[in-house]
């Protein structure tokens, strides 16, 4: 049987992407991108209605393995600190073909 904790990171990195692909120009901090996932998680393929809500750390853990898989790049504003996620186009091509 497979581990629920593999499997909810699984999840929360495909909606992570899916959740950027669709906004492919616009780029998240932890927050905003945390509060878009949960307020729209019924639009997400990984949606559980029975799921508890992400929180902003396992966002962030999962945002960072996609950085690290080339399918999200971080977005630094060069005015501040603060991080922000963008989908990139392996991660659009990915997301497009169901992987």
């Amino acid at each position: 049987m497979p581990d629920p904790k593999a499997l909810r990171a699984a999840d929360t990195r495909r909606a992570i992407r899916e959740y950027l692909a669709g906004r492919r120009l616009l780029a998240f901090n932890i927050k905003d991108l945390t509060l878009g996932l949960n307020r729209d998680k019924h639009l997400t393929a990984t949606f559980n209605p029975d799921g508890p809500e992400w929180t902003e750390r396992e966002i962030e853990t999962e945002a960072e393995f996609l950085v690290g898989v080339a399918h999200i790049k971080v977005a630094t504003d060069p005015l501040g600190s603060r991080k922000s996620y963008q989908i990139t186009p392996a991660g659009v091509l990915a997301h497009e073909r169901g992987e």
